[in-house]
């Protein structure tokens, strides 16, 4: 009977043989690459946004800070399901938004205007914007003026069919011009609402000069009597 020290000289041996040959070092690889694959996997579940698939799209605008925001659904029979934010994902783009209350807003007819609005300091907040039903075109004003397009507009169609959201930083002025009949908007924004800081343009002040698709048709009292913007009365 074959002693327990030749046994396990011979048991090691048929290893070192084994892994001696072609199939051995392949498979020694294969367990090499299947752990290092669960190391990935397990450092990356840390991510809220790992399962993201990229679904989310950025545009910067010629605006800094200004930016269309597109979708990738992931479609199947039962429809489809996209990421509409995720906030480590907006930091990896290098966008700094903490949203702290959304607000949906309804409007009936085609042609109804709402802004130019923003808040003063130190209440300035940044915005995301979508359309949740029928379209608006979204626009925003640079009014920083340390800003290389101080003055400057941004606009884009936003709907319920495109899917598209506008982020709309601090220091930028915002309104949309409705495009259907039933538009409604959800935005989320990073400071609440704050009645003695709310400042706003009138639509059609020379200050910016928008190009709107066409003149509003429903306008509230207030959008429509803001003066001609003046930086220094603002504050």
């Amino acid at each position: 009977m074959p002693s327990p020290g030749r046994e396990y000289e011979k048991i090691t041996s048929d290893v070192r043989n084994f892994f001696a040959r072609p199939a051995g070092f392949y498979l020694c690889l294969s367990l090499l690459f299947f752990h290092i694959n669960i190391i990935f996997i397990y450092s990356n579940t840390n991510d809220p946004c790992h399962e993201r698939m990229d679904t989310m799209k950025y545009h910067k605008t010629q605006i800094e800070g200004v930016t269309i925001i597109d979708l990738e659904p992931f479609e199947d029979h039962r429809g489809y399901f996209a990421r509409a934010f995720c906030q480590a994902d907006f930091h990896e783009n290098g966008l700094d938004f903490q949203p702290v209350q959304a607000n949906l807003s309804g409007n009936l007819k085609r042609g109804t205007l709402r802004g130019l609005h923003y808040q003063a300091a130190p209440h300035q907040e940044d915005k995301l914007v979508r359309a949740v039903r029928g379209a608006v075109f979204d626009v925003a004003v640079d009014l920083r003026p340390q800003s290389a397009t101080y003055r400057q507009w941004f606009g884009t169609e936003l709907s319920a069919e495109n899917r598209r959201s506008l982020l709309i930083p601090k220091g930028c002025a915002h309104g949309y011009l409705t495009l259907t009949d039933d538009a409604e908007t959800l935005y989320m924004v990073s400071q609440a609402y704050h009645p003695e800081s709310d400042r706003g343009l009138r639509w059609n002040d020379p200050f910016c000069n928008v190009q709107w698709p066409f003149d509003p048709l429903v306008i509230s009292d207030k959008d429509r009597q803001w003066p001609d913007y003046k930086p220094e009365s603002q504050k």
